[in-house]
C-alpha cells in the first residue's frame, strides 16, 4: 500500500470511526440512515442560508418536521451534522477522485480527468462544500482535523499526478515552492 493510499485509508477510517461514535437512540439502522439523511439535508440548507452559528437545533427540527427531542434521538450535538456533511463529501472523494488518481493512464489524461471530476463534484455539491469551507471555523479541533485530512489527501493526489508527469517527461520539471507543494512533489526538480 502506498503512503498516499495509507493516508486515504487513515482519513476514511478515522472519519468512519468518528461517525460511528455519533450516538443514536434508535436501533433500526435503516430508519437511522433515512432520518439522518433527511435531517442532514435540511441542516445543510439552513447552514447555507443562515450560517452554522445562526442556525439553532430548533430551526433544524422545525424545518425537518420533527420535534427537538426527536432530533436528539439521532445526534448529540449540532456539530454531528457537520461531521455527517463532511463524511458525505469524503465518500464522494473516495468514489470519484481516488479511482482516477490511482488509474494506470497517461499523466496528462489523468490530470485532465481528475481536475474535471473534482471541480464538477465541487459544483454539483456547492452547498455542502460551501458550508465545509466557509463554516468550518466553528468545528471542534477533531472535526477540523478530519476536514484538513480530506483536503491534504486531495492535494497529495494532485501532487502525485504532477510528479508522475514530471518523472515521465510529459510535464516540464519545475521547482515548486514548498508552501504550494504537496508532499509527493517536495523533491524539487
Amino acid at each position: 500500500m502506498t503512503s498516499e493510499n495509507r493516508a486515504v485509508s487513515t482519513a476514511a477510517s478515522g472519519m468512519k470511526e468518528y461517525v460511528e461514535q455519533i450516538r443514536t437512540l434508535v436501533d433500526d439502522e435503516d430508519l437511522v440512515r433515512r432520518n439522518r439523511t433527511a435531517i442532514v439535508e435540511t441542516a445543510t440548507k439552513l447552514f447555507h442560508k443562515k450560517g452554522y452559528h445562526n442556525t439553532s437545533t430548533r430551526d433544524i427540527a422545525k424545518a425537518a418536521g420533527v420535534s427537538v427531542g426527536s432530533l436528539y434521538q439521532y445526534f448529540r450535538h449540532k456539530e454531528d451534522l457537520m461531521v455527517l456533511i463532511l463524511q458525505a463529501f469524503m465518500e464522494l472523494i473516495e468514489e470519484n477522485i481516488i479511482p482516477i488518481a490511482d488509474a494506470e493512464i497517461d499523466p496528462v489524461q489523468k490530470l485532465d480527468r481528475i481536475i474535471n471530476k473534482y471541480y464538477r463534484l465541487l459544483d454539483q455539491n456547492h452547498v455542502k462544500t460551501s458550508i465545509l469551507y466557509h463554516q468550518s471555523g466553528g468545528m471542534s479541533i477533531n472535526t477540523r482535523s478530519y476536514f484538513n485530512d480530506v483536503e491534504d489527501m486531495v492535494h497529495d493526489k494532485f501532487g502525485r499526478i504532477i510528479k508522475e508527469g514530471m518523472e515521465s517527461g510529459v510535464f516540464q520539471k519545475v521547482k515548486i515552492p514548498r508552501e504550494f507543494s504537496p508532499a509527493p512533489c517536495n523533491s524539487g526538480a
